[in-house]
């Protein structure tokens, strides 16, 4: 029978099994490679703390928690400005986004005898808003002729009923 159930112990799986025990067994009970230069903990000089820098077997290196804390996000006092200038622009936008759409009308009670988005309700207050601080008169003025007609087809709608 072929297949997973055939499987057996083979000379060849004993050899790999066996070097890899010894690969096991050695490399627990030598000892490291040690290397050539030897700089003691206080490193006096430039040329010392370097050589202790490049040395890929130090112990400073390859200090684990140093590589860790090096690379956190808030870590460097340099980048605090520009961190900052971040989180400000980021309330500012909030602030004007909840700005914005405190203006928004959202109606979910129709039963006014008005409707909120009808002109006859809409022609007297858009004085009272102002879309932007710096531009405090309308830019395109209102229509006479316009208004009239909206105000006539209202009337119209409300004599035969299909209006409230």
């Amino acid at each position: 029978m072929h297949g997973l159930l055939s499987l057996t112990v083979r000379p060849i799986h004993i050899q790999r099994i066996s070097a890899l025990k010894a690969i096991r067994y050695f490399s627990k009970t030598t000892q490291p490679l040690r290397c050539k230069v030897e700089v003691g903990k206080e490193a006096k000089s430039l040329v010392e703390k370097a050589a202790r820098k490049l040395d890929p077997f130090s112990a400073v290196q390859n200090e684990p928690t140093a590589n860790f804390s090096h690379h956190l996000g808030f870590h460097g006092f340099e980048l605090y400005p520009i961190q900052g200038q971040v989180i400000a622009w980021a309330i500012v936008l909030v602030l004007i986004a909840y700005y914005a759409s405190a203006k928004i009308e959202v109606v979910i009670d129709r039963s006014y005898k008005n409707a909120p988005f009808t002109w006859a309700t809409m022609k007297d207050r858009d004085r009272e808003y102002v879309a932007f601080g710096f531009e405090p008169t309308p830019a395109i003025s209102r229509l006479d002729l316009m208004e009239t007609l909206q105000e006539e087809m209202i009337e119209e709608a409300r004599r035969r009923g299909t209006r409230k």
